[in-house]
């Protein structure tokens, strides 16, 4: 505000003296040419009485008096009886003069030629018009000798002007200065800025609160990030890190103090993360695996919309490294299972086929039955084994459940059973109507099946 004030009170300082300056040279100016005028008519009044009292001859005696002006006699017919810079016989006709013409019609007569050169006629007793003329000067023919006086006085008053208004600025935001808006004194402000300070004392408070609930929510909202498993960064709308956890720090072994302010990309410095994070502040949601030190990770990217407008985005970071090696110990499990399926269930079919096809000697028979007997065992423990181990998996992801139809549920599994029922004489029939549930799939299914199946048996 000082430099503001200081500069237009110059401003004004230097507009106004210059305004002065240039107004006092334009009156001094029209005064003198003012002057130059009644000069000239008085000295043509003088000229006129010595000429009408003794004629020409003492037009040569009053030369001096009339230095540095033109005078020039012409006749009624135009011609110029006397001219005192000219031969007065040069062949000009005069009546078409306007100041000539004015004195023959009307005793008197004034022209001012292009602001340049006054003229002032009068009427003779002898009928002849007697001219009087003198130059007007230019401004910088009259002011030429001042102008440099002029030009010193206006700079020093300029200087005098700079240097008081540095010090009527600084009085006049001395008692704003001294405002502490933190109290509710208001003594040496002046008048008319009171109500606006105890506006802007009040919004201070009321900034200084808000300013506080904002440190306070930021700090749960770190407490929070901090106390999370899961890596999580926050980003701007330059890809700059400005929220990154302790789970995050510990992923990366960086403290997340210097996290902060650095580019994305020089955390996770992976060509195909980088270029699926620019797809993200285009506004898609994204998710892909990262494997960051040995280590696999589901990472979740979002966009932060303001207004419909991409200005951030959000990253998850999830470590699903022993969910992988659960995966994988599933894939080798299940090729474990399917030879050792395979084993019982090849015997079974072998010593099956040879009693069907009598090559089996009656002594033999009850010998392979029990062998399939005891392969049937071993493969109904082995299914129960993979039975217990999947209802365990699915206590594991019991979470998973959506709105099922009751309905269609009963009736896949009558339709499953129907063939058993049929053998053992039982009719199924479904009656009421259908009832949504929300439910495990699976579990809802084996919870029908079962007591169906038991119906079927027992």
């Amino acid at each position: 505000m000082f430099r503001k004030i200081y500069r237009s009170m110059n401003i004004m300082s230097f507009v106004t003296l210059a305004m002065t300056t240039i107004l006092i040279i334009s009156a001094c100016y029209a005064t003198f040419n003012k002057r130059l005028e009644v000069e000239v008519m008085a000295e043509g009044q003088l000229l006129k009485r010595i000429i009408d009292m003794s004629g020409n001859a003492y037009i040569d005696e009053i030369r001096p008096v009339v230095e540095g002006k033109r005078v020039t006699i012409i006749s009624p017919d135009g011609k110029a009886l006397y001219d005192s810079r000219e031969v007065a016989s040069n062949g000009v006709n005069y009546l078409k003069r306007p100041e000539i013409k004015d004195a023959f019609a009307d005793g008197e007569g004034s022209y001012t030629l292009n602001n340049s050169a006054f003229y002032y006629a009068l009427r003779l007793d002898n009928g002849c018009v007697l001219r009087v003329a003198n130059e007007k000067h230019n401004i910088a023919t009259i002011f030429a000798d001042i102008i440099i006086p002029i030009i010193f006085t206006v700079l020093l008053i300029y200087v005098l002007c700079i240097f008081f208004s540095k010090h009527i600025t600084s009085s006049i935001l001395r008692p704003i200065n001294n405002i502490d808006l933190n109290t509710d004194d208001y003594s040496g402000v002046y008048d008319e800025l009171v109500p606006i300070f105890k506006r802007l004392s009040g919004q201070n408070r009321e900034i200084q609160h808000q300013v506080e609930k904002v440190k306070r929510e930021e700090l749960k909202l770190e407490t929070v990030s901090d106390n999370m498993n899961e890596g999580l960064i926050v980003t701007d709308k330059n890809h700059r890190i400005i929220l990154a956890n302790n789970s995050l720090s510990q992923i990366f072994d960086m403290a997340k103090e210097k996290m902060q302010g650095m580019n994305i990309d020089d955390v996770l410095c992976d060509d195909s993360f980088k270029s699926d994070f620019l797809r993200v502040y285009d506004g898609e949601q994204l998710h892909k695996h990262l494997m960051i030190k040995d280590k696999t990770f589901q990472v979740f990217l979002n966009p932060v919309f303001e207004n419909g407008i991409v200005k951030g985005a959000i990253v998850l970071m999830f470590d699903i490294s022993e969910e992988m090696k659960v995966i994988g110990i599933r894939r080798e499990f299940s090729a474990n299972v399917s030879h050792e399926l395979k084993t019982p269930l090849t015997t079974i079919l072998g010593y099956s086929q040879i009693i069907n096809n009598d090559i089996a000697k009656p002594e033999d028979v009850k010998k392979f039955t029990g062998k399939i007997e005891k392969e049937a065992t071993r493969l109904i423990t082995l299914i129960n084994d993979i039975i217990k181990l999947s209802r365990l998996d699915e206590e594991e992801h019991s979470g998973e459940k959506t709105t099922l139809s009751l309905k269609h549920i009963v009736l896949d599994v009558i339709d499953a059973l129907s063939e058993r029922a049929e053998g053992r004489g039982v009719t199924f029939i479904y009656n009421g109507d259908d009832t949504d549930v929300y439910a495990n799939y699976n579990q809802i299914t084996e919870l029908v099946y079962n007591l169906c199946d038991n119906a079927v048996k027992y």
